[in-house]
């Protein structure tokens, strides 16, 4: 009797996992219909209308709230701030609301005739939106408490005491305060490589500029488009090297002025900046147009604390505060870090020929660059190199590129200082000569450095601002005596 029974028992349990194995199988399988069905736009319920109005009619959009109350007007020439005519309002979040009130949407409904409004919040709602079309009418809308985490909030229009649930987006819209409404001034978008000058004024920092060469001094490489100058720093120009200045562009990039202190133009006294001394200028080309433009940030005074600096947009009256670190690191820029180490980087296409004197020992070279047309009609120049008089052949030709090569090699290392006194007697002397061999291109002269047997001073064209290897430059003269094609 006890062996049926539990025989029994078992069957009844094996019929039971059986039931429930099918159920399972059925939920799943209805499971995904349903999101087969909700996938294709099947089951999906519309959202709910609790608003169309006319975008285009939308005149004044009024938010009610305790923290921010505002109303914005629809002009002529965009969106204005009721009351407040220096208040930049933001076309993105002002468009986004037009839109919401346009099209407002609901996306359950939740109770009709609600017996106390208070339950969701919408007695004395958060927000209260207003849109006023142009003939005058107006309609209105209410947002009250979340409906719950991530499920939405509250809502109904005015007048009305039905509640639905609108989307988190929707409330946002709204939501922002003056941080979202207000469009803050900001560093116009530019990349690194498209940055053409820097210039920095005031007296806090050393100024200087940094600016395309257009003639001032002449370009030996023969390419202007990256022949960038520094003045202001040296008694001269010095050509700055176009890499090392990108790299240097790249922390103006993205510059944020930090956080918004005021909007209002009357505030910059009291923050340093009605006559600021500092100035800081960035010139770039546009990507899109390929135009030339630029900016300028104003420095101030700094905050109680002494950790942020007042700086603010040209031409805009809102009032930023930079962390000192922050500003620190944009005006104390390393200007010799941009200057080109290859002072001597002389193309020799340019040239008519060189004098290389060292020792009591002057030798000259001659360079003629005859230009014929080609059969396809393009330009073909021809380099005709003599040196101490001698024509060069096609492999003393070679020979002499390669040492040639090694002669503009030389490179800077260090600026020279107050302490270092310079010698009288030049350890080498190149001078590399226009097209008509009379004049001087360039002119370099090594000297040496008292108390110092292992860097030289490097004079060009008659001015002493560098150091470079003595090592280098001893190898290179060695090189030249060795030289006898």
């Amino acid at each position: 009797m006890a062996a049926g029974k539990k025989k029994k028992n078992l069957i009844t349990l094996l019929g039971m996992t059986a039931v429930l194995a099918l159920l399972v199988v059925s939920y799943l399988a209805a499971s995904s219909w349903k999101k087969n069905e909700e996938e294709n736009g099947e089951t999906e319920e519309p959202d709910i209308v609790l608003l169309s109005l006319p975008k285009e009619e939308i005149a004044s959009i009024e938010v009610k709230s305790k923290e921010f109350p505002f109303t914005i007007l629809a002009g002529e020439s965009g969106w204005e701030f009721a009351g407040d005519a220096e208040f930049d309002v933001s076309a993105g979040t002002a468009d986004a609301m037009k839109e919401k009130l346009a099209q407002f949407t609901a996306e359950t409904a939740v109770l009709a005739d609600a017996e106390d409004l208070a339950e969701y919040g919408l007695e004395e709602p958060e927000f209260t939106v207003t849109a006023t079309l142009k003939d005058g009418s107006s309609r209105a809308v209410r947002l009250g408490d979340p409906a719950g985490a991530g499920a939405g909030y509250y809502a109904c229009t005015d007048g009305s005491r039905d509640v639905y649930v609108v989307s988190e987006e929707v409330r946002g819209a709204f939501a922002g305060g003056q941080d979202a409404l207000l469009e803050k001034a900001a560093v116009p978008e530019f990349t690194a490589e498209k940055a053409t000058g820097l210039k920095l004024s005031g007296d806090a920092f050393p100024p200087f500029t940094v600016a395309k060469n257009t003639g001032e001094q002449a370009e030996l490489m023969g390419i202007y488009q990256y022949s960038l100058l520094l003045t202001g720093v040296y008694p001269v120009p010095v050509t700055v090297d176009f890499t090392a200045f990108s790299e240097l562009m790249k922390k103006y990039v993205g510059m944020s002025l930090g956080e918004l202190v005021s909007y209002h133009e009357q505030d910059k006294q009291q923050y340093g900046l009605d006559r600021p001394e500092t100035a800081l200028t960035v010139t770039y080309t546009d990507a899109e147009s390929s135009e030339v433009r630029e900016f300028t940030v104003h420095f101030g005074g700094m905050n109680e604390t002494q950790t942020h600096r007042y700086v603010c947009l040209e031409g805009s009256g809102q009032t930023f505060m930079m962390e000192q670190e922050k500003a620190e690191e944009l005006l104390a820029a390393d200007t010799f870090a941009l200057v080109d180490r290859y002072t001597q980087m002389v193309n020799i296409t340019l040239i008519g020929g060189m004098n290389i004197a060292y020792g009591d020992t002057v030798r000259r070279v001659d360079i003629t660059h005859n230009s014929e047309t080609g059969e396809t009609g393009q330009e073909v120049v021809t380099d005709y190199i003599t040196v101490d008089g001698k024509s060069l052949n096609e492999d003393e030709d070679d020979e002499f590129r390669t040492l040639y090569q090694e002669i503009i090699a030389l490179k800077l290392t260090r600026e020279l200082t107050e302490e270092d006194v310079i010698g009288e007697e030049p350890v080498l002397v190149l001078e590399f000569l226009d097209k008509d061999g009379a004049g001087v291109l360039r002119s370099v002269r090594y000297l040496k450095l008292e108390g110092s047997g292992q860097e030289l001073a490097v004079e060009v064209d008659g001015v002493c601002l560098f150091a470079a290897d003595g090592a280098a430059v001893e190898e290179l003269a060695g090189l030249l005596k060795d030289y006898r094609p």
